[in-house]
């Protein structure tokens, strides 16, 4: 059947049809099935010096399989060419939104992505890093079914030259 999978740690999720404003994720024997709809999550990105970094993260969160996303990206005083960056990135999609603001550090940066966000969801990676597709889907769709507060992950760590180093897990799980 197309749309349907193994997903993560044994759940299995199917599309209903084209339509990706809802979702049913199936447990395990024994649990009910969960029906999950298209909140939005806004994702905010604090920007700071990393023009060689932010396309690739960009990218990531633009790709992403769960779609109702809005894209904060802060340009927090930057030097480098960083806000040109992510104006050019607001153009070519609709769900990114761009703040240019003087520099105030990294929590003046998430306060000011706070302050605009509309999401019923928020999410926040470093201008440095980037994530798998399906993450914030894997992240909404185990919050939801199991009716959590918090969703956290894990992550892995790679070298400048692409280097895996190995993955970090969560120390707790909040389910």
């Amino acid at each position: 059947m197309q749309g349907s999978g193994v997903y993560k740690e044994g759940f299995i999720f199917t599309l209903d049809g084209i339509n990706k404003d809802k979702i049913e994720l199936i447990l395990p024997e024994g649990f009910k099935r969960t029906p999950i709809y298209n909140e939005k999550i806004s994702i905010i990105v604090p920007v700071y010096n990393v023009e060689r970094y932010i396309r690739k993260c960009v990218k990531s969160l633009i790709n992403q399989t769960y779609k109702n996303i809005e894209i904060i990206l802060v340009n927090d005083g930057s030097p480098d060419n960083c806000g040109q960056i992510c104006d050019d990135f607001a153009r070519e999609d609709r769900r990114i939104v761009v703040i240019h603001k003087e520099n105030g550090g990294l929590c003046s940066a998430r306060n000011a992505g706070l302050s605009v966000a509309t999401g019923k969801y928020i999410g926040f990676v470093d201008s440095d890093d980037w994530i798998r597709a399906d993450m914030y889907e894997y992240l909404y769709i185990n919050a939801k079914s199991h009716d959590a507060d918090i969703a956290c992950c894990n992550y892995y760590r790679v070298t400048a030259k692409s280097k895996w180093l190995g993955s970090k897990k969560t120390s707790k799980k909040f389910f």
